[in-house]
């Protein structure tokens, strides 16, 4: 009788042990298909303090771009592997632009297996309600003032993300991080907004990008 009872217990663990395994799995597969911005209410922004001084500021995005067949927002360099893996470009005047295949992306010289860490400030016109959302192929991660704004990190086909909503307290400059990366084929990157003046989307015009010469990523 003993040997069948250790015989049941140990069907039973590695029965349980199989279920408990496959939960896991499962929640991983989950998790990873998690890509939007969970919103309950617009995010509320304020301008930085203190403004950048207005007469060293220059239009367009600053730029970093790295090299690999990256497959997630996750892989692209951060913090000081970025200064060690990555190569600063020109500045970015627009993100409004599509890519075919072999088609240098951006600056980067390479048409395929690019990332780019894009930085610099979003200009806010008034303060109000703005809605936004990019159309990115593969990648892309929007962050204003910290703050993720966008989120769909993983490899895909031409799409919109979003929208997400935020609330500008005033009129003004605010921090503005993108990380994006195309794997093979098409590249695409754009992005939209809806300001308190429009009643739909538009790309971002390019006066509302602007930047800090000689600024890094990480100042």
């Amino acid at each position: 009788m003993s040997g069948k009872r250790t015989g049941v217990k140990r069907g039973t663990a590695l029965a349980m042990a199989m279920v408990l395994g496959l939960g896991l799995i499962l929640g991983g597969c989950a998790s990873a298909m998690v890509s939007e911005v969970k919103q309950t209410g617009p995010i509320m922004l304020q301008p930085i303090q203190p403004q950048p001084d207005a007469s060293k500021i220059k239009s367009g995005l600053a730029v970093y771009y790295f090299r690999n067949l990256y497959k997630s927002i996750y892989e692209i360099p951060k913090g000081k592997n970025m200064l060690l893996e990555g190569k600063p470009g020109p500045p970015l005047p627009e993100l409004n632009r599509r890519f075919g295949p072999e088609q240098k992306i951006f600056d980067s010289g390479l048409d395929m297996g690019v990332g780019m860490f894009i930085y610099g400030y979003l200009r806010f016109p008034k303060a109000g309600e703005y809605a936004f959302r990019a159309m990115a192929n593969d990648g892309v991660r929007l962050l204003l003032n910290g703050q993720m704004i966008l989120n769909d990190p993983f490899v895909h086909g031409d799409k919109f993300t979003g929208p997400t909503t935020v609330t500008a307290t005033e009129a003004g400059l605010y921090e503005f991080q993108m990380f994006y990366y195309q794997r093979k084929g098409t590249a695409r990157l754009e992005l939209h907004w809806q300001t308190p003046d429009m009643n739909a989307f538009a790309p971002v015009p390019p006066e509302a990008y602007a930047h800090l010469p000689g600024k890094g990523p990480l100042e």
